[in-house]
């Protein structure tokens, strides 16, 4: 009846033990996690399981390893009532709750407001084994929205198992050491963090206190290092940009693995499945086997949704550069959806009218626009991107105003409103996380003139890959931009190829808009 029981570690109720019999494969996937969150070095610690249970119509519905559909399973012989099951790891770090959880859509749904309502937290990051994220955000959304929360990501991931545990060799590397992390690493551990915040470095440093860690030095300096969780993860894997491609990382996980199975608990990992180096890391240099994908879902509630999204985008940029690369979506050339729409589009332009790009990256369509008689402007909140975008214009001997402001902010004094015939974007308004964008239909709205267009090119739901940005639906665009502009076509299409999408790049959404005069 959507009861919730908390039982707080070290004890593992036989009850339970007797009830997770009827899951058959699942339920030593379970145990195993039950019993590293039981073992003795966890005294202290700040995480709990605990589970729901609620009547249902005679059976239980559980998903089946490795494949995306439900199945019905009989209940054993303990419990002649079927019920609903959901059973999660909770771990509690400042402002956020995270949830390792098994089990029904619904079930764990309820066990998430169970958890917001007790620790009241600003976020809170669910992963569910087996199950995709779409069937849980619906969920999760629905059981969260009275409470103020909104959905603002998902990040798809692969759940992978040591299977062997050997060490790293240091004798032939004479100028590296490799050593578990000391509390005055965990500044550098968090700037480097996708993750990380002002708020989530006092965590790193119980974490690097608390539990095994593993950093490799080169000559005194630290370049590659992963912490470990309670329970047997490892995380937070990291190379410096200017010292990958030398087995650094292999060396940092092997010396951890190993330190986390001495401890009693088999170490794993979440690798995100377009990561395609932590892939190879993990699948083919380290022969860690892939038990199951497991997408991480965010949500926050809405008077705490200030995204850092200025040091996200830092990030992308700043390594990139350092390695003298493009972001993974970056063709380095005008798009070719805009090449091809631009000279049917332009007849019912005014001569010379203006257009602005929403999040340029480093300009090459902005560029593009102002060979072909655009007076451009190009907005990105990154100051990296622009002053690659400043280059490339300069090399091309054309003019452009480049803007550094977030696309929400506008219309302000460089961007004024009502002031472009032509608006466009690429791989803009998927990257805004879920719970801010529909601010961006509002945005182009104000900026267009009368008449103007609007072509935006964004993720599609009909790619089926594990390659590519944030999907949306047609019907998500549709119910984006509807009342707000007119909705000329929506066609599906695909992303230019680039050396991370490769020459059979994701599909696509071209999406046309126009004001009405």
């Amino acid at each position: 009846e959507g009861q919730v029981h908390w039982q707080a570690a070290p004890q593992v109720p036989e009850s339970l033990r007797h009830w997770l019999g009827g899951f058959g494969s699942h339920s030593r996937r379970i145990l195993s996690l039950l019993q590293s969150l039981t073992s003795p070095n966890r005294e202290g610690s700040k995480e709990s399981f605990c589970w729901i249970e609620g009547s249902t119509d005679g059976k239980l519905s559980v998903k089946s390893e490795g494949h995306g559909q439900k199945r019905q399973r009989q209940q054993n012989q303990h419990h002649k009532q079927q019920q609903q099951f959901a059973i999660a790891c909770v771990t509690v770090d400042a402002t956020l709750v995270k949830l390792h959880a098994f089990g029904d859509a619904d079930g764990i749904a309820l066990l998430c407001r169970s958890v917001v309502e007790r620790f009241m937290p600003a976020s809170i990051r669910i992963q569910a084994l087996d199950m995709e994220h779409p069937e849980l955000e619906a969920e999760v959304l629905t059981a969260l929205s009275a409470m103020s929360f909104e959905h603002t990501s998902v990040i798809p991931c692969a759940h992978y198992e040591a299977t062997s545990f050997g060490t790293c060799d240091e004798d032939s590397m004479p100028s590296i050491v490799v050593q578990p992390l000391q509390e005055e690493n965990a500044a550098v551990v968090n700037e480097h963090w996708k993750f990380g915040s002002d708020s989530t470095q006092a965590m790193i440093v119980d974490l690097i206190r608390t539990q095994p860690s593993s950093g490799l030095w080169v000559s005194g300096q630290l370049v590659s290092w992963a912490v470990s969780y309670s329970y047997g993860a490892i995380g937070m894997l990291f190379t410096l940009p200017s010292h990958r491609g030398k087995r650094y990382a292999r060396h940092v996980v092997q010396h951890l693995a190993g330190r986390v199975h001495a401890q009693g608990m088999t170490p794993f990992c979440y690798v995100e499945r377009d990561n395609c180096a932590g892939t190879s890391l993990f699948s083919e240099s380290l022969k860690w086997r892939k038990c199951f994908n497991a997408d991480w879902v965010s949500f926050e509630r809405r008077e705490a949704i200030a995204p850092d999204i200025e040091r996200h985008w830092e990030r992308w940029y700043s390594e990139t550069e350092a390695e003298g690369k493009l972001p993974p979506w970056d063709a380095g050339r005008p798009n070719r959806t805009l090449q091809q729409l631009l000279p049917d589009l332009s007849p019912t332009l005014p001569a010379g009218c203006k257009a602005l790009e929403l999040g340029c990256g480093t300009g090459a369509s902005s560029v593009y626009l102002a060979e072909h008689g655009f007076l451009t402007t190009a907005v990105d909140i990154n100051r990296r991107a622009l002053q690659r975008s400043w280059q490339r214009a300069r090399e091309m001997g054309v003019s452009v105003r480049w803007v550094q402001e977030n696309v929400l902010d506008l219309p302000c004094t460089a961007v004024p409103e009502e002031s472009f015939h032509f608006i466009f974007d690429l791989q803009c308004f998927h990257a805004l996380p879920s719970a801010i964008r529909p601010g961006l239909p509002k945005v182009i709205q104000r900026l267009l003139a009368p008449g103007g267009y609007a072509l935006i090119i964004t993720g599609s739901d009909l790619e089926l890959r594990n390659l590519g940005p944030a999907r949306l639906s047609r019907q998500e665009i549709e119910d984006a931009f509807t009342g707000v502009l007119e909705l000329v076509h929506v066609q599906s299409t695909q992303f230019d190829p680039t050396p991370t999408y490769g020459e059979d790049p994701p599909r696509a959404w071209q999406v046309l808009l126009r004001k009405l005069a």
